[in-house]
């Protein structure tokens, strides 16, 4: 059975990035280590949250979301991975040996570390375990951060902005033009 921990709910539909999505997609497929990056509201989480719902089902070994919006630092990094992976820490283990064992499923599986931006260098630490710990070749990590996270192996892919009109074809077009534009789509939304 296919868990999704901490998946967060889509509550709106994904406006445009279909070709994004298939070459996402694809990536995911043949890469540990995939970064989307991009500025602040360009739709990273929106677009990582599609692509897992995509793949997910045929994850054996599930999706685990890992939220990171209130981490502050490498302990709250820690805390939030090993939440969402219910890791249970042995006394004296360090944290990162639990999240390291609570990984150790057999199948596919991929980890999701959300708005990693401000505790870049915590996410590194805990992606470069992962990528260095040669029992963990079926685990993928897919990171949303406005900076790629810079660990070996680490593939960045930038999030385009939405299409958007110029300020001449705002001025020129119909309503229903406009509406050809991603942009104008999801503001409709």
């Amino acid at each position: 059975m296919t868990s999704r921990s901490g998946l967060p709910a889509r509550v709106t539909p994904l406006v445009g990035r279909v070709d994004e999505l298939a070459e996402l997609e694809d990536l995911v497929g043949r890469e540990r280590i995939v970064t989307l990056a991009g500025s602040g509201g360009c739709g990273k989480t929106r677009l990582a949250l599609e692509l897992v719902h995509r793949i997910g089902p045929r994850l054996p070994g599930g999706v685990d979301w890992v939220e990171l919006a209130d981490c502050a630092d490498h302990g709250g990094v820690l805390a939030a991975v090993s939440a969402a992976l219910d890791a249970v820490e042995r006394p004296g283990e360090d944290p990162m040996d639990a999240v390291l064992r609570a990984l150790r499923t057999p199948g596919e599986r991929l980890l999701v570390l959300d708005n990693a931006e401000h505790v870049v260098s915590a996410v590194a630490e805990v992606m470069a375990a992962l990528g260095s710990s040669s029992d963990l070749v079926h685990v993928s990590v897919l990171c949303t951060s406005r900076e790629p996270v810079g660990v070996p192996g680490e593939v960045v892919w930038r999030v385009p902005s939405l299409t958007a009109p110029t300020l001449e074809q705002v001025a020129s077009a119909t309503e229903v033009g406009l509406r050809s534009f991603e942009s104008v789509q999801l503001f409709a939304e």
